[in-house]
């Protein structure tokens, strides 16, 4: 499964489960609810305690499954390098770096950097990123996606930080690819209801279907 491969699995999911937890065992527990609500794509951020093993146990745990295992908040060239050695099939960041695009690309992994500012968008396309994270998305809101577009009409934006059922349809209605959740999914971790976290991950699923 090469890069364009999962560029089109995201197109097709339009949702990215961001995991974050104080400690594995959370974490692990998370996304096995989340996996059995049905999504696909999840995202092991580096404040993950030993987040690079986790991602290489999770590689090994779902090889031959549809489920596709990234990373997030890889901050520079050093962390992508690692992640992409523990099989991680995709990177995201919450800012731009040129490092960590260009490490990613040699690699022929999908690269998201976070952008916030059309500078930064037309940036981190010119350095070879195909997808882009608005981040947070919350502080700006759908009407950036819609606004942007006029000068980067080919633009490809996931929205991340804020992402809500209530809110889900207004990203993909004015044209985000896809979305990143974590914090609705962290709440319930934290209280330790993970069947909460499968039936949550149901319900974004079933909206996805019919935004």
């Amino acid at each position: 499964m090469d890069k364009n491969d999962i560029v089109q699995i995201i197109k097709k999911e339009k949702m990215i489960s961001v995991i974050r937890g104080e400690n594995q065992n959370i974490v692990e527990q998370t996304i096995d609810a989340i996996v059995e609500g049905g999504i696909h794509l999840i995202e092991i951020t580096m404040t993950v305690p030993n987040a690079i093993e986790l991602i290489e146990n999770l590689i090994k745990k779902y090889e031959n499954t549809n489920i596709i295992i990234g990373a997030g908040t890889v901050l520079d060239e050093e962390k992508a390098k690692k992640v992409i050695n523990a099989g991680a099939k995709f990177v995201v960041s919450p800012v731009l770096d040129e490092n960590v695009i260009k490490v990613c690309n040699e690699n022929n992994i999908l690269v998201i950097p976070g952008v916030a500012t059309p500078t930064e968008a037309y940036n981190a396309m010119k350095y070879g990123a195909e997808i882009l994270k608005l981040f947070p998305s919350n502080i700006y809101g759908p009407s950036f996606i819609k606004t942007i577009k006029g000068p980067f009409p080919n633009i490809q934006i996931i929205p991340t930080g804020g992402v809500s059922l209530e809110n889900l349809d207004k990203w993909l209605e004015v044209g985000a690819i896809a979305v990143g959740v974590g914090g609705e999914f962290s709440k319930c971790a934290k209280e330790g209801n993970f069947e909460k976290v499968k039936e949550l991950a149901k319900e974004f699923v079933n909206k996805i279907t019919i935004v």
